[in-house]
């Protein structure tokens, strides 16, 4: 979809090495299957497809850039449309974390890594100091992979110190209980936003929240916390306000009463 991070804030990095994205209709941040199937069919039934892009990768954000998620039933759709075009289907997981512990997430980590041909769990976003831990599912991406590692320049030579921090993550499922703290706290801000009229942008679950935000409101509160801001109108900006693993209780306290 266009807000995608491999469309607007990886620099390009994609497209460099060869690859084209190309952007489809979405419904929230999330990619719908009937829109794949159509866009894969008319290109590859076009008289001159052979000018063309030949799709082969649907790249897919859980949870997505509008802080939304992927249910069991659309992921399972997706999956068949890949299958019916031969492509693969990857999961970026930079916020997988958040989206499995959403109180309306009906996935598990095992479905999904079933599912999907790759994905991986983001550490950096739940505490860590670097690195993912990389799921392949599907056999044509095992063989030789540690070459393509160094090939493109991601082998760390202190590596084990990237394993370490994982084994911590996982134990104990330390990883899904920091996420689940900063869903909830997310889930206050967004109760008191509703109960002051602010207006939501997206029908975020996660600990991700997209507000509009008037300008009054937005230059009362903007000198004690960062906001992300994405754009404008005449009568608002579009602000992020985002909870992780680090959030306390006291820091959401006051913005609720701020807010």
């Amino acid at each position: 979809c266009d807000n995608a991070h491999i469309n607007t804030l990886e620099t390009g990095a994609i497209e460099d090495i060869g690859h084209k994205i190309e952007i489809v209709e979405d419904e929230d941040g999330l990619l719908i299957p009937e829109v794949i199937d159509k866009f894969v069919s008319e290109r590859m039934n076009d008289p001159a497809y052979f000018h063309k892009p030949i799709p082969k990768m649907v790249y897919i954000t859980n949870s997505s850039e509008s802080g939304t998620i992927y249910t069991k039933q659309r992921l399972l759709e997706i999956r068949k449309v890949c299958d019916k075009h031969g492509l693969y289907l990857f999961m970026d997981g930079a916020r997988l974390a958040y989206a499995l512990a959403a109180k309306n997430n009906d996935l598990t980590l095992k479905e999904i890594c079933d599912i999907v041909d790759a994905t991986y769990v983001g550490g950096t976003k739940c505490g860590a100091m670097f690195g993912e831990a990389l799921i392949l599912n599907n056999d044509d991406f095992k063989l030789h992979f540690k070459n393509y590692i160094k090939g493109s320049g991601m082998l760390i030579a202190k590596s084990r110190f990237l394993g370490i921090q994982f084994r911590e993550l996982f134990t104990d499922d330390l990883i899904f209980k920091l996420a689940e703290k900063a869903d909830e706290q997310a889930d206050r801000i967004r109760r008191r936003l509703k109960e002051q009229n602010y207006v939501l942008a997206t029908q975020s679950t996660t600990n991700t929240i997209f507000v509009n935000m008037d300008y009054e409101r937005y230059h009362r509160l903007k000198h004690k916390y960062n906001f992300c801001e994405n754009y404008k109108t005449d009568d608002y900006i579009n602000v992020r306000i985002c909870t992780s693993w680090s959030t306390e209780e006291h820091m959401v306290d006051e913005l609720i009463n701020d807010l």
